[in-house]
């Protein structure tokens, strides 16, 4: 994902299972949604060092989720 005149934090990383197919376990790949609600998602792999402080730019894998620092919004504008 890249945003410009914004930058971002990641903290945590967790991830929703995956089938063969690496799509979210419970995800209706027909109607495009979920029939129900999904469970919160598990841990996810430890962020890379390269990952901390503010960046415009991140990877987001497949089924995974990234969460913004507690108490503010995804990021901070640059103008």
């Amino acid at each position: 994902m890249h945003i410009h005149l914004a930058e971002f934090q990641i903290l945590t990383r967790r991830a929703y299972p995956l089938d063969a197919a690496a799509n979210v376990i419970g995800f209706d790949t027909a109607v495009g949604r979920t029939p129900a609600p999904l469970p919160v998602p598990g841990a996810g792999r430890p962020l890379e060092k390269y990952e901390a402080g503010w960046k415009d730019t991140f990877q987001v894998q497949a089924g995974a989720v990234r969460r913004p620092p507690r108490g503010t919004s995804w990021g901070r504008s640059l103008r």
